[in-house]
């Protein structure tokens, strides 16, 4: 019984101290993709830009641009020989032959792939060449008067990559010590040997039957905490604790990063407002109610807007109707009604993208990077929002753009028929 004690005392520990080990990584990965992506933040805010004379707006200048799609690179670039540092399952992306292709699929110029491939930095750090890649071009940048970021800031945030980065490599190679994952998997083993001893012993005097079912439930119990334990020790599958499948799942930890590299970067292409509106503070039109427009008013302008969209398509698909009715030859007529059957279906495609969009939208996983099937090209099975949005209002606001799609079809098929 004794034994049985301190045995449970150090397992439940032990995994405790392993869970540390897993979450640690995690959060550490987590810290270094944040980073990355202040990086690319940074630059995108303090580039330097051009006011449109068309309109109220702003733009980046080709260079500031071309400095922040650089930076953007050289992160993806550092993400994935970074991941291939640490795992052994995509270290075959350090190899030579790998880094080739790197060249041929325009990830890296042929001049950075012979940089990389210098003997003097070992093949497992080159992340860190990329790293003061980064740092420089964003330094000189700000020297050359394209991007205006603080430069105590710019050091910080390179030194904090560089301090997490490092610390998952240290993290990894000092998880926990051989002789305490030994001496637990010495006291496991010796509870499950002898616990059929001591069950069939005159002072237990259990049954065969119920030795049996005790040693079948300490051995899953026991042996299921300890091999639990042993994989939070393995974050990256690195010595196949996993059966095959990742812990954390590297391919998403660099598309995540991947795609935060050019957010920033799209996310600040176009600003609503010229900074020579700002300097003379005339953002009249950027200045709207506290609590904006009141339910009757809003609908009545969309009511006004809906209105105008079909007077403006009724004139213009007359229009059409009339030319074709005045053509004496069949191929203008040929040719005019193609027209008509082209823009009827853009306008089915657009309502149909927008349902559709929706309804991806809402089955979207919460707090998701992208959107599933809207900012990617693969498809997804939908979402499962248990207790997040009950049924019957999802059921309810699906069923109303459905409506609203088969209304607007109607509409123009309509309209199509009219003209034919």
């Amino acid at each position: 019984a004794q034994l049985l004690s301190v045995t449970t005392f150090t397992l439940t520990f032990f995994v405790n101290q392993s869970y540390n080990v897993f979450k640690t990584c995690i959060n550490t990965c987590r810290i270094v993709q944040g980073r990355l992506n202040d990086v690319i933040m940074s630059l995108a805010g303090s580039a330097e830009r051009n006011d449109d004379p068309n309109n109220d707006s702003s733009q980046f200048t080709p260079q500031s641009k071309n400095i922040m799609l650089v930076v953007s690179r050289y992160i993806r670039l550092f993400n994935i020989l970074y991941y291939a540092s640490l795992t052994r399952s995509h270290r075959p992306l350090l190899t030579p032959l790998a880094m080739r292709r790197m060249v041929s699929r325009g990830l890296i110029t042929q001049n950075e792939y012979d940089l990389l491939m210098e003997p003097s930095i070992p093949a497992t750090q080159r992340h860190n060449i990329v790293l003061m890649w980064m740092y420089r071009v964003s330094i000189e940048g700000r020297e050359a008067g394209h991007v205006n970021v603080p430069y105590r800031s710019t050091i910080s945030k390179f030194q904090d990559i560089r301090a997490k980065s490092a610390s998952i490599e240290s993290l990894l190679r000092a998880r926990m010590p051989f002789a305490y994952v030994h001496i637990v998997q010495v006291l496991v083993d010796t509870i499950l040997w002898t616990y059929p001893l001591m069950a069939l012993s005159e002072g237990m005097n259990l049954s065969f039957h119920l030795t049996l079912v005790g040693s079948a439930v300490l051995t899953a119990s026991y042996q299921g905490l300890f091999d639990l334990a042993k994989q939070f020790l393995d974050p990256f599958h690195n010595e196949n604790f996993w059966n095959g499948e990742d812990s954390l799942v590297v391919e998403t930890l660099i598309a995540e990063t991947n795609a935060g590299s050019m957010r920033w970067i799209n996310c600040l292409n176009t600003m609503p407002m010229a900074y020579q509106s700002l300097k003379t503070g005339k953002l009249d039109e950027h200045i709207l109610p506290v609590h904006g427009f009141s339910k009757e008013d809003a609908d009545a302008k969309d009511e006004m807007l809906r209105i105008r969209k079909q007077e403006e398509k009724e004139t213009e698909l007359n229009a059409v109707a009339a030319a074709v009715s005045n053509s004496v030859f069949n191929e203008d007529k040929i040719i005019i009604q193609q027209y008509i059957e082209e823009e009827v279906a853009k306008e089915l495609e657009a309502v149909q993208e927008e349902f559709e969009t929706t309804k991806n939208i809402l089955n979207a996983p919460p707090a998701s990077d992208f959107v599933p099937g809207v900012d990617d090209k693969n498809s997804t099975e939908p979402y499962d929002f248990g207790d997040d949005m009950k049924e019957e209002k999802l059921e309810k606001f699906m069923d109303k753009m459905e409506e609203e799609f088969e209304e607007t079809k109607e509409m123009i098929e309509g309209k199509t028929s009219k003209i034919s």
